[in-house]
């Protein structure tokens, strides 16, 4: 557990939120893209269902939290940040969530790596949604 949270604090927290289309959610809480050196050089998929498979500056975290808000976890890059005392960079980092509306390619690329991340249970508030999914 001591991983995951130091790999989430160490990050820019971003709410994603969307009406129209809504997020996807399922029995998997979350997914990366990463796209390190070995990941590419073995030429495997960057989109990972094991969210914490790469905690480097080369990997993004989501996490569809309902319908309406999706969490983005980026990368703090050294240059994003200042020098600061290791107490002004946990002020910094826990009081660093941004919300931002996401556009609808963003929200589709995050439907579809939910999609086929998911284990048997796909979540949806649109019927037509899903539907579009069972298709494939």
């Amino acid at each position: 557990m001591k991983a995951f949270s130091i790999n989430f604090l160490n990050r820019h927290w971003i709410i994603l939120t969307s009406e129209d289309p809504c997020f996807l959610t399922s029995d998997n809480p979350g997914f990366s893209v990463s796209f390190s050196i070995h990941i590419i050089r073995l030429k495997l998929s960057p989109l990972s269902s094991q969210f914490n498979l790469d905690n480097s500056v080369n990997s993004i975290h989501y996490f569809p939290l309902s319908s309406k808000m999706c969490l983005k976890l980026l990368p703090i890059i050294e240059g994003d940040l200042p020098e600061l005392t290791k107490r002004e960079m946990r002020k910094v980092i826990n009081s660093n969530i941004k919300f931002q509306v996401a556009d609808k390619d963003e929200v589709a690329n995050i439907n579809e790596s939910t999609f086929q991340t998911s284990n048997e249970l796909l979540i949806s508030e649109t019927h037509s949604l899903l539907q579009r999914y069972l298709k494939t």
